[in-house]
């Protein structure tokens, strides 16, 4: 059977789970990230196989800073041939941007006071929701990553409807918890 693949842009804290479950589960899992140092590491825990991008994996993640998500997006469906994905909780600015057919806009509703990859943990889906965005134009694509999410077997269970309500909500805990 052939070693399911995937792309992990951004090795931070999701990113770093992301990476964690997949290999975890048997995917060979490459890794990139604006600081060389950062791939060394997750090369070194055993988080990726490779460093770089595989044009030929199957789906790729974008797990970066929002600012970044639309370029690191449009960078994912230039050098590789499958589904691409994202983490980030804001959407409206990059699902106007972003028109390709094989992006499908995500959020998996996990995470951590941790930071980076010292807090990859690939138990952090289980359990939580991934959501998707569910566009007419986009239902063919949505509903293949849907299936390859739940494939991948992240631990996350099954993504649901559209985003704009839940970004909202996701992060006010996070909100509440900062204030005091």
């Amino acid at each position: 059977m052939k070693q399911r693949r995937a792309n992990i842009f951004g090795l931070g804290l999701i990113g770093g789970s992301l990476a964690a479950a997949l290999t975890a589960r048997g995917w060979h899992v490459t890794g990139n990230d604006l600081h060389p140092d950062t791939e060394e590491e997750a090369l070194r825990l055993g988080l990726v196989a490779a460093r770089g991008i595989d044009a030929d994996a199957e789906l790729s993640f974008v797990a970066t800073p929002v600012s970044s998500v639309a370029d690191q997006v449009r960078r994912a469906l230039e050098t590789t041939q499958g589904l691409v994905t994202d983490v980030g909780g804001v959407k409206a600015h990059i699902v106007r941007e972003i028109t390709d057919p094989r992006f499908v806009a995500g959020h998996p509703m996990a995470g951590s006071e941790l930071v980076g990859l010292a807090g990859a943990d690939a138990s952090l889906f289980e359990g939580a929701v991934w959501v998707l965005t569910q566009f007419c134009a986009r239902c063919s694509g949505r509903k293949r990553t849907r299936s390859r999410v739940r494939r991948a077997q992240c631990g996350a269970t099954r993504p649901t409807g559209c985003h704009c309500q839940p970004s909202t909500s996701s992060h006010g805990s996070h909100v509440d918890v900062a204030g005091k």
